[in-house]
């Protein structure tokens, strides 16, 4: 039933490998990753939550693309997701997009904000 394991994980590189060299041939030249933490983590209320948790592959994905994108001279950073989910609330409506996108751009603003004038 369903993806077998190398296909899955082929899958998920190929689609952040096709991501990174997108955003590349457009410019970007940093990169900025939720710096997730995932042991230990089973709040999650159904056995199949908490087994798609435990079998998820963070590290395995980041990685990967701190490779891609030291491979195409970018700058792969991780930032502190914290609260940009509620911020991101916030913003959405305002920016016209889902949560998931406004989040994304408090973690890049976040990132601004910390490195600026560097």
């Amino acid at each position: 039933q369903g993806y077998g394991e190398g296909k899955a994980k082929d899958k998920r590189l190929k689609a952040l490998s096709e991501l990174i060299d997108y955003a590349t041939v457009h410019g970007a030249k940093t990169f900025v990753f939720e710096k997730l933490k995932m042991n230990g983590r089973k709040n999650i209320s159904t056995k199949t939550g908490n087994r798609k948790l435990t079998r998820f592959a963070a590290h395995e994905l980041l990685s990967h693309a701190e490779i891609m994108v030291k491979k195409r001279g970018g700058e792969f950073v991780q930032i502190n997701p914290a609260y940009s989910s509620q911020s991101a609330r916030i913003i959405n409506q305002d920016l016209g997009v889902d949560v998931h996108t406004a989040s994304a751009v408090v973690l890049g603003l976040r990132y601004l904000h910390t490195h600026k004038y560097t």
